[in-house]
């Protein structure tokens, strides 16, 4: 047997590692999100013109990317400051106040959402893997830990179906 310690039950671990890679999801649904509707949003629902949807683009989709970036680089000062749980529970609480933001009916809204949102995709993509890490056992570490590159691109692939399902019901005829 060596010097690995038996676990209690496998199912454990494996909602476990489904509770956990929800992070994960989050990360690839705001990733893949836009990349349908977000010509829809800046001409049709924001009513911006030509002049001024194309730099509504671009911001709407970079500052995700800014978010996250801020979101790694203070990973250790959350992980510091809160236990791994509620580390995991602020970086949730951040992406709902990040989307929910997105709803408010302005462009300015939308992109501080997706900032805030990013600061929560940054968080996930640091603390997720450390958990799952600390949290597997070596028997099952394999196969779980494949998990978290999973949910990412199951989010991308979801957030691209319902994307594309909403630009073709809301294009303009």
């Amino acid at each position: 047997m060596g010097d690995e310690v038996g676990h209690k039950s496998t199912l454990h671990f494996v909602l476990l590692t489904l509770t956990i890679c929800m992070g994960s999801f989050f990360f690839g649904y705001n990733l893949g999100v836009l990349n349908e509707p977000l010509h829809y949003l800046s001409q049709y629902k924001f009513g911006l013109n030509d002049s001024w949807y194309k730099l509504f683009e671009s911001m709407a989709s970079s500052f995700l990317a800014i978010g996250a970036a801020i979101g790694c680089m203070s990973t250790g000062l959350l992980l510091n400051t809160f236990s791994r749980n509620k580390s995991m529970m602020v970086t949730d609480a951040i992406g709902i106040i990040g989307c929910s933001i997105c709803f408010i009916d302005n462009p300015v809204s939308f992109i501080i959402g997706r900032l805030i949102a990013g600061i929560a995709v940054g968080f996930n993509s640091a603390i997720v893997p450390t958990i799952l890490n600390e949290w597997i056992p070596d028997s099952l570490r394999n196969i779980l830990l494949n998990m978290n590159s999973i949910f990412i691109n199951g989010g991308i692939v979801i957030s691209n179906l319902i994307g594309r399902t909403f630009a073709i019901t809301k294009a303009p005829t």
